[in-house]
């Protein structure tokens, strides 16, 4: 829901993976919380796990915890957790910028997903576009695809990007075969 202010809340998590603020969301009990916690164990940082408070920032979109449930994790199975008390106080923060998003689907053997590259999309909040992927998790370590995920987001930032480098090397290796 969206306020006048600039504000809205929506329903996710909000982890902090390599200094990126990645907002995870899909459908209730697809592992968002389960996500979070095994990337929070790997030393990344939590900000706000089931209510994400979202405000505009000039053009920034920075998220946040309602103060009620900050540092708290819900974990279907292990409850409520308090992850500052249970991995540390760098294991938690306030804020973030909110530069990425992951949409957890549940993975089918008939979905048609791209195996040369992480597809994007944009997820608009508050007027703001916001890089958007599919991750599709189901048997899958989804925190070890979110976390390369991030790292693979943070390469294109310094314009890396592996598949148009390995077709120019097959150009040039078919080229130089002829």
């Amino acid at each position: 829901m969206k306020d006048a202010a600039g504000k809205l809340s929506l329903h996710g998590v909000l982890v902090e993976v390599f200094g990126v603020g990645v907002l995870l969301i899909g459908e209730p009990g697809i592992g968002k919380s389960e996500t979070a916690l095994d990337l929070i164990r790997s030393g990344h940082t939590l900000v706000a796990d089931d209510a994400v408070n979202v405000s505009e920032i000039g053009d920034y979109l920075v998220g946040s915890a309602p103060e009620l449930t900050f540092e708290l994790l819900e974990v279907r199975g292990l409850g409520i957790l308090n992850v500052r008390e249970l991995f540390g106080t760098s294991s938690v923060t306030k804020q973030t910028q909110i530069e990425l998003c992951f949409e957890l689907v549940k993975f089918q053997p008939s979905d048609e997903i791209d195996r040369m590259e992480l597809q994007m999309s944009d997820l608009k909040l508050l007027g703001l576009s916001v890089p958007k992927a599919t991750i599709a998790i189901g048997g899958r370590n989804s925190s070890t695809l979110a976390e390369t995920a991030v790292r693979i987001f943070l390469q294109r930032k310094t314009g890396v990007n592996n598949v148009k480098k390995l077709v120019e090397n097959h150009n040039i290796l078919v080229s130089s075969s002829l």
